[in-house]
C-alpha cells in the first residue's frame, strides 16, 4: 500500500514538472526529422497514415487501470493543428486546403491534374479528414470537463481558420411592433387602474 501511495506522489511530482516545463512536446527525434526535411514529395497512403499516426501516438500514454488491469490511452498533450501539419512537411493552411479540398485560390482539388507541390494526393484527403476531425474531437470532449472552457472554445471556434481571431458576430434588426396610437392624458390614469386591478 506504501509503495502504491509512493508512485502516486512520484508520478503527481513528474505532472508538476512537466507543466512547470510548459508541457510535453515534440521528441528529439521528430523535431530532427520536421527540421531536416526540405524536400516537398508526395506521400503515399502509407506513409501518410504512419506519419498521422506517429504524431497522434506522440500526444497519448497508454497506462493500465490499476482496478481492472485494462490498458487505457490517455491524452499527454494537445494535439493540434500544426503539429499535424507539421509532421506532415506542409503549413496549417496547406492542412485546411486539404481537408476543405479545395486550394487557396477556391479552386477544387482535382483528381486528373494533380499540383505538383502537393504532397497528399487527391484520393488520400480523407485521411486527413479522420485526423482533423480525431482533433476537433478532443476539443469537444474537454468541454465536458469542470475547468474553465474559455481555451477550448476559442479553438473550436477557429477550427476552420487558419488565423486565431476571437471575433463575435452582432445581428441588428427592427422588432415588428403592432400599430398602436399614443394615449391621452385621460387615458393614462384608466391605465394605471387596469394594472392594478390585474395584480389583485
Amino acid at each position: 500500500m506504501e509503495e502504491m501511495q509512493e508512485n502516486k506522489r512520484f508520478m503527481v511530482r513528474q505532472w508538476e514538472e512537466i507543466r512547470k516545463a510548459g508541457g510535453i512536446s515534440f521528441s528529439i527525434e521528430q523535431m530532427n526529422a520536421i527540421l531536416q526535411e526540405s524536400e516537398v514529395k508526395m506521400l503515399d497512403r502509407e506513409e501518410l497514415i504512419a506519419r498521422v499516426v506517429g504524431y497522434f501516438n506522440s500526444c497519448v500514454k497508454v497506462a493500465i487501470d490499476e482496478d481492472t488491469g485494462e490498458k487505457v490511452t490517455t491524452w499527454c498533450r494537445n494535439p493540434t493543428k500544426s503539429g499535424l501539419a507539421l509532421v506532415l512537411g506542409i503549413d496549417k493552411q496547406t492542412l485546411l486546403d486539404y481537408v476543405k479540398g479545395v486550394n487557396s485560390a477556391g479552386n477544387i482539388y482535382s483528381y486528373d491534374n494533380p499540383d505538383s507541390k502537393r504532397v497528399v494526393a487527391t484520393e488520400d484527403f480523407d485521411v486527413l479528414r479522420k485526423a482533423y476531425s480525431l482533433i476537433e474531437s478532443f476539443y469537444e470532449e474537454r468541454l465536458g470537463d469542470n475547468r474553465n472552457n474559455a481555451g477550448t472554445i476559442y479553438w473550436l471556434n477557429n477550427a476552420n481558420n487558419t488565423k486565431w481571431s476571437n471575433e463575435q458576430e452582432f445581428k441588428f434588426g427592427t422588432i415588428e411592433q403592432r400599430n398602436t396610437r399614443p394615449l391621452s392624458a385621460m387615458e393614462l390614469p384608466k391605465l394605471g387602474a387596469l394594472s392594478q386591478d390585474k395584480e389583485e
